[in-house]
């Protein structure tokens, strides 16, 4: 559990007027880099300076962060009630310099220079001492849990590994020694040989909406070839990335009206050693249904939509 008073202050838009945060008055437009904290990394025209206009994709701290490097050290509440400084990163990467929603809009050049941002930034936390795990996060639309509206990720790292992606690599690392192989490359070789549930697949790149899928037209982008960090992902595969994931994403947006949607990136701990049990993955959420009292009280979820019936709408 992480506890940061800093993140009720972030500004929320009007959900009633989901074009509220109009480019003169957005800090991710240029022409507005003071209303960000200075930034730490752009992709920028050739002798543009930082925190000024000229970039195409700019990485800044965020300014309502839910951990910090400099998180001061808590004192203990003993036994029962343990806790430790919230110390981590937590960075924003604007997506363009155009104010646009979604990264269906965006266009491939600037999708390319993104996936490249998320690679670098990974590779740089994965150097500092006492990070444990990073993930990559994409809110779109207020009730997916966006702020603003340009388009936008976060990446939050943190000295532990999350439990999530723990249970994860547990399950992983049995399924592995049971089958003798990747449980992950057996799953993805399965999957394109029944065909059902694949949306699209290319070179170095599959999309699937997943067996027990949580939630309707969940969509997961998966690399073909054994990858546990995205962060050591070669730049052929995120060439064919850039193409991917708007495809993928306009294929949810026509075909559930435009949703809110979040994606994750999840990908191995650090450091940056391969994992011969897991693979990184990109799962999209379309938000269509809500999740209500009975999944928070038993961790099930109920998914109205068969993973087969969503695979073959978005293909279509």
């Amino acid at each position: 559990m992480i506890i940061s008073e800093e993140r009720g202050d972030r500004p929320i838009g009007d959900p009633r007027n989901p074009g509220s945060t109009a480019s003169a008055l957005c800090p991710f437009c240029p022409g507005n880099e003071a209303e960000t904290l200075p930034e730490i990394a752009a992709v920028r025209a050739p002798n543009s300076e930082p925190d000024s206009p000229g970039w195409r994709v700019r990485t800044v701290p965020n300014k309502y962060p839910a951990l910090r490097p400099d998180a001061a050290p808590r004192d203990a509440r003993g036994p029962l009630f343990r806790r430790q400084p919230a110390a981590g990163h937590h960075e924003v990467i604007v997506e363009g310099d155009a104010h646009t929603r979604s990264v269906s809009e965006l266009q491939t050049d600037t999708m390319r220079e993104v996936v490249g941002m998320y690679r670098d930034r990974l590779q740089s936390l994965a150097q500092i001492n006492g990070l444990r795990s990073a993930v990559i996060i994409k809110n779109v639309g207020e009730s997916a849990g966006a702020s603003l509206e340009h388009s936008h990720s976060q990446l939050i790292a943190t000295p532990v590994v999350p439990p999530l992606l723990a249970s994860e690599l547990d399950a992983n690392r049995a399924a592995s020694a049971e089958l003798g192989k990747c449980a992950w490359c057996a799953v993805i070789r399965e999957e394109q040989s029944q065909g059902e549930r694949v949306v699209a697949v290319g070179e170095f790149l599959v999309a699937v909406c997943p067996w027990a899928s949580r939630f309707p037209y969940e969509t997961w982008i998966l690399p073909l070839a054994h990858e546990s960090h995205y962060e050591a992902t070669s730049d052929d595969v995120l060439d064919e990335l850039a193409r991917f994931l708007p495809r993928i994403v306009s294929a949810i947006e026509v075909a559930l009206s435009r949703p809110p949607y979040n994606y994750v990136i999840q990908s191995a701990p650090f450091p940056i050693e391969s994992l011969d049990f897991y693979h990184w993955s990109l799962a999209v959420f379309p938000r269509v249904t809500r999740v209500a009292g009975y999944e928070q009280a038993t961790g099930l979820y109920i998914n109205p939509v068969a993973p087969e019936s969503a695979a073959a709408k978005l293909r279509a």
